[in-house]
Formats: C-alpha cells, sequence, structure tokens
C-alpha cells in the first residue's frame, strides 16, 4: 500500500477525526484554550503545506499540542501517591517519618 492510498483512506480519516475530537474535548472539558489554540496553529500550517491529506493535517494538529507544547500534561514524581504518605516499614521514607517524629 502507498503512502498515497494510506493517506486517502476513509478509515484513517475518521480514525483521526475521532482522536481530534476526543482531544480537543479534553482540552474543553481541561479549561485549557491554549492547546486548542495550539491545534489548530498546527492544523492550519500544516493544512498550508499539504492541501488534499486533511488526515495528516490533523496528525499534525495533535502532534504539536500535544507533545511539542505539552497539552498531554504528563507529571513527573510521587509527591501525591499514596506510598508517600503512608510508605511501608522497610521503605527509605519511613525512616525519615521516624526521624521527624523524635526530634
Amino acid at each position: 500500500m502507498s503512502i498515497e492510498k494510506l493517506l486517502n483512506s476513509k478509515l484513517l480519516h475518521w480514525i483521526t477525526i475521532i482522536l481530534m475530537v476526543m482531544n480537543i474535548s479534553g482540552y474543553i472539558t481541561a479549561g485549557s484554550i491554549e492547546c486548542i489554540i495550539v491545534f489548530a496553529i498546527g492544523y492550519y500550517v500544516s493544512n498550508y503545506f499539504t492541501k488534499k491529506y486533511q488526515s495528516l493535517d490533523i496528525l499534525a494538529g495533535l502532534f504539536a499540542a500535544n507533545m511539542v507544547f505539552g497539552c498531554g500534561r504528563i507529571k513527573e514524581g510521587l509527591e501525591n501517591s499514596s506510598l508517600s504518605q503512608n510508605p511501608p516499614p522497610h521503605h527509605p521514607l519511613s525512616e525519615k517519618d521516624k526521624e521527624k517524629k523524635e526530634n
């Protein structure tokens, strides 16, 4: 299957539209208007260069919003985990808690 056939397939078109609707509804519920704006800009710029591949335009907008701009809001760390609040007895955090209670 050639790339052109893949980009023009109805299945890919509908999959990207479903992904777009899910992402935009997530941005709306999170109140993240800047993510919607970044998606629209990414879509528009991609549409400027590829006029007839709407699926590619949607994927470019999603890539710009989620990967480049960080609208996925991935956070590292375990600040609010149950492990940091109630560590098991053999865990290093429990030793720090013992030291705090003794002082």
